[in-house]
């Protein structure tokens, strides 16, 4: 790349050719990118130890190359064996590894087809000379994530601080490992489907992890700040984590949880294993780089406590959020699903400030994020939410006035955990 340097120019002014003037002007930082950065970048990438196996695609999650095909978050829950050569196995039931760490989770139950399915461990398979054959670890490799209960924040490299960076809190912060499964398992047999079942999605709403460079914007009242970031979600079994224990004669890791768990383990016909046996204890992640823009107040009201510690002011802020993201999907002219909603709290010298975050819900994003976090967009976006807060005044719901969200306004199907 460095001795190829017209040929790299020809190539960026191919792919410049017809945008916008704003990317134009900044040729000369992509040519120099390309022929003195790429290189140690893909290096620095490929030597990491998790991830995909294919270089591609471990360049496209993590934002050096443009996502190719279709999503490869997919996650599949396991419902029976697949032949040796079956593939992709037809017993399985899949949704992205964002969902999958809360629907597939030990103990969740599904319906598919009528039947009642009971997540019971981790398992995957993989194509190995034209056969299926199983994973020697569905678990994948374990990374250190620190989680913080009081100000909702997130860390990807937390050493070895015991209290929280950004409100020094000891009680809430914890250190914990987690992982990216390579799939699930259930009990292999499923039950007739009566109606009722136990269904407990458990995964922290998405947080975000910032690198130190963002563009920044002053629009009005707000910093708006826009780029890369890595979206985090994470759950860690109401704090207890996870227990997988690995069962002669069973496929994959099944939760010592479930089998030492009396009730349920007769009732699903588990194995007996004694409490002491060795076993990895985790919380399940899911975790992706995309594109994201932050909306914070650059002098906050003296009178309104706004720390994202508070409930009520966690509850502002993310009502700020969904409003925000309302007038994004108008915008844009997207669904809601595109963008996920989250707090991003900070450290200030008066205590612990917040901002909301927009995010692309596609990998390595699809600039709808980015795109918003430019000035004069930015202005059209809040032109949008004048326009939607006139209409929520105005707002009835069966002909009475609308004295909370609804689902003609703020609430969907998507934001369900976040309001009763």
């Amino acid at each position: 790349l460095r001795d190829n340097r017209p040929e790299v120019e020809a190539v960026v002014d191919r792919l410049l050719a017809h945008t916008s003037p704003s990317l134009i002007a900044d040729r000369e930082a992509h040519i120099s990118w390309i022929t003195h950065e790429l290189a140690d970048r893909i290096d620095e990438i490929a030597s990491w130890p998790s991830g995909p196996d294919d270089l591609s695609q471990r360049l496209a999650e993590s934002g050096v190359l443009p996502m190719f095909g279709f999503p490869s978050r997919v996650r599949y829950l396991y419902h029976g064996f697949p032949g040796r050569k079956e593939w992709p196995p037809k017993r399985r039931i899949d949704r992205d590894l964002g969902i999958a760490i809360s629907a597939f989770a030990p103990g969740s139950e599904l319906v598919k087809d009528k039947t009642l399915h009971t997540a019971i461990g981790v398992l995957g398979y993989t194509r190995q000379g034209g056969r299926t054959v199983e994973v020697s670890d569905p678990l994948g490799p374990t990374e250190p994530i620190g989680l913080c209960s009081e100000c909702q924040g997130v860390w990807l490299s937390p050493g070895e601080l015991d209290q929280c960076p950004t409100c020094s809190s000891f009680a809430s912060y914890r250190r914990l490992d987690a992982v990216q499964p390579l799939g699930f398992r259930t009990d292999f047999k499923g039950r007739d489907y009566d109606g009722s079942f136990e269904w407990s999605p458990n995964a922290t709403y998405p947080r975000i992890s910032l690198p130190e460079l963002l563009s920044k914007e002053l629009v009005e009242h707000f910093q708006v700040r826009s780029g890369k970031a890595e979206i985090v979600s994470v759950n860690d079994n109401r704090g207890e984590d996870f227990r997988f224990v690995k069962v002669s004669n069973w496929p994959g890791l099944l939760s010592l949880d479930l089998i030492l768990d009396k009730k349920r383990s007769k009732d699903l016909n588990l194995p007996r294993v004694s409490p002491g046996v060795p076993h990895h204890r985790v919380a399940l992640a899911a975790k992706h780089v995309t594109d994201a823009l932050l909306v914070g107040l650059v002098d906050p009201p003296p009178f309104v406590n706004l720390d994202p510690r508070r409930l009520a002011a966690r509850a502002a802020w993310l009502s700020f959020g969904f409003y925000l993201r309302l007038a994004a999907v108008s915008l844009l002219d997207v669904e809601s699903g595109e963008l996920n909603v989250g707090v991003y709290p900070s450290a200030t010298e008066e205590g612990v400030n917040a901002e909301v975050f927009l995010a692309d819900s596609l990998e390595n994003g699809a600039g709808y994020c980015t795109h918003l976090g430019r000035k004069e967009i930015f202005d059209e976006l809040l032109a949008k939410l004048q326009l939607r807060g006139e209409e929520f005044e105005s707002h009835t719901n069966a002909g009475q006035h609308c004295d909370s969200s609804c689902y003609a306004c703020l609430r969907d199907y998507r934001n369900m955990p976040y309001h009763p």
